[in-house]
């Protein structure tokens, strides 16, 4: 159980940490009039790499193409 609840903490820490990425990321685009930004991040392991781009996604209402299907 104790596992859990340090998964539960780790993720809602994550979660606390890619909204305040959105909001960055949103006064950046408005601050510069991009129309779109480009994310690249340096994590090794590919499932968290995928993972951080998850968080992200979502954090914008975003989804992948045919996710939630299958």
């Amino acid at each position: 159980m104790r596992i859990g609840r340090q998964a539960k903490i780790k993720e809602d820490n994550a979660w606390s940490l890619v909204l305040h990425l959105r909001e960055r990321l949103t006064a950046f685009a408005d601050a510069t009039r991009a129309d779109e930004i480009m994310i690249t991040t340096a994590v090794f392991d590919h499932a968290a790499r995928r993972r951080s781009y998850e968080l992200l996604a979502g954090a914008f209402g975003l989804t992948a193409p045919g996710a939630g299907s299958g």
